[in-house]
């Protein structure tokens, strides 16, 4: 069918909140991209098709996810950050002891949040003290225990971590 763009869904509800419009007039055609498609033949996609974003296929012709241009141009240049960004926290107390961290938080913030101090040397941040303590770059769902502390890796890339769930080791 297509797709809806939030602000032209925005300006659907605007017209009259008690009519009942139909939707179809505000469909847009979907850009489909394969899963393999490399970042510059995506970012000409979008450049001639003047769209910002595009449903990802997988080999099998399910929906593997959605990417957008921003999406394409992070993993060119580097993280963007926009005034719809919003700053959050990096750390999230899930309960149950389970705790969601962005991994570029300064050992500084982690030990003054748990009330520790982890030892590391030569890492500002945590995702260089798990990097270390594993010694290598982990994959995603790799889990280390060090110092008290069990990490394991929510996401990452071929170059860092970027989301790790940490608990504390129950000692007896």
């Amino acid at each position: 069918q297509g797709i809806i763009l939030a602000k032209d869904l925005l300006a659907f509800l605007a017209v009259d909140k008690k009519k009942d419009l139909g939707y179809k007039e505000y469909l847009r055609a979907a850009v489909l991209v394969p899963e393999s498609k490399t970042l510059g033949a995506m970012l000409r996609d979008f450049q001639q098709k003047k769209s910002h974003m595009a449903i990802v296929m997988d080999e099998y012709g399910e929906i593997a996810g959605l990417v957008t241009l921003e999406d394409v141009l992070e993993q060119i240049v580097g993280e963007i950050v926009d005034e719809h960004d919003l700053e959050e926290d990096n750390i999230i107390d899930f309960g149950e002891g389970r705790f969601l961290l962005n991994a570029s938080t300064p050992i500084d913030e982690f030990n003054e949040y748990f009330e520790v101090t982890l030892k590391a040397e030569n890492v500002d941040t945590v995702a260089g003290f798990v990097i270390n303590g594993f010694t290598f770059l982990p994959e995603q769902m790799s889990e280390i225990d060090l110092q008290g502390f069990n990490f394991k890796v929510l996401k990452t890339d071929t170059r860092r971590l970027h989301l790790l769930e940490v608990k504390r080791i129950e000692t007896p």
